[in-house]
């Protein structure tokens, strides 16, 4: 059982809320979002059976969607340090390992600001619906950052990568 259940995180405009759960988020969307991350399976499947989680929300007063991912990225990566190995977010149906969030020229905060968006501050699926030729692929979460989701229907072997970096750019531009 957790003793301490929430913790805030402040600095400068930035307020982090963490909640301790000793419960998984519901499996259903725990997969959603661990299921197609572009990382090692046996990672995944570590994420897939955790009984704890940690919750974070941006409570402090920075408007901009951006800055507010930024932090609470920060702060995600901190929890590397007491166990955390993946980090999820839910809205955007996406996950990326807690060592993703660190860089070599130590310039953590640039990074984090210039990381892809599709990375995890919004996310980009493909779904094969059946009865119909092709897939769709599709971003998800980026209303967070005030932008437009974005779909497009592909024919079977349409090159994905490609797909994904169109979004990219037209969500940064």
């Amino acid at each position: 059982e957790c003793d301490l259940c929430s913790l805030l995180i402040g600095w400068g405009e930035h307020i982090v809320r963490i909640d301790f759960n000793d419960e998984s988020i519901s499996p259903l969307e725990l997969g959603r979002c661990i299921n197609g991350g572009h990382f090692d399976d046996a990672l995944k499947q570590r994420a897939l059976s955790c009984k704890s989680t940690s919750t974070l929300t941006y409570a402090g007063h920075r408007i901009a969607p951006l800055e507010q991912y930024v932090a609470l990225s920060l702060v995600a990566g901190a929890l590397t340090s007491i166990g955390g190995f993946v980090v999820a977010n839910p809205e955007a149906k996406t996950s990326i390992p807690t060592s993703e969030l660190r860089t070599e020229d130590g310039d953590l905060i640039r990074y984090l600001r210039e990381m892809p968006l599709l990375f995890l501050y919004c996310g980009f699926t493909e779904t094969v619906v059946s009865n119909e030729d092709g897939y769709w692929m599709s971003t998800h979460g980026a209303h967070a950052l005030g932008l437009p989701d974005l779909a497009v229907h592909a024919e079977h072997g349409a090159d994905s990568e490609n797909y994904f970096w169109l979004f990219e750019n037209v969500l940064r531009y």
